[in-house]
């Protein structure tokens, strides 16, 4: 049955990576919206601030809003682009440890390194 030991153990491990690999293609995904969305309000404040330049009227509480949902969406983007660090480490120090390889050494002799006082 080590054969199919064997094939089990290569599907579980092909599996959790096909796993980790669509988690971070969504993380990506959520990170890129994220970086949409305080591009259009970036692109709104430019416009605003334009318009000030102008002479133009501003709703400076419209433009306080916008600066106040940018300060929120940078935090999402620095938090989403930590979360996949702290996932990683995570699930290296959950995976169960490989087998340990046989040792490639004798072990030494006793009496010391030499083998012999």
């Amino acid at each position: 049955m080590g054969l199919m030991d064997d094939l089990t153990g290569a599907l579980e491990k092909i599996s959790t990576e096909a796993e980790k690999a669509l988690n971070q293609g969504k993380a990506k995904v959520g990170q890129l919206q994220l970086e949409r969305q305080m591009d259009a309000a970036a692109r709104k404040v430019g416009y605003m601030e334009l318009d000030r330049y102008r002479g133009r009227p501003v709703d400076d509480s419209a433009r306080a809003e916008l600066i106040y949902q940018m300060a929120g969406l940078e935090d999402q983007i620095a938090a989403s682009q930590a979360a996949p660090a702290e996932e990683t480490k995570t699930a290296e120090q959950t995976a169960t440890p490989a087998e340990p390889a046989e040792p490639t050494q004798a072990p030494p002799a006793p009496g010391g390194p030499e083998g012999v006082a």
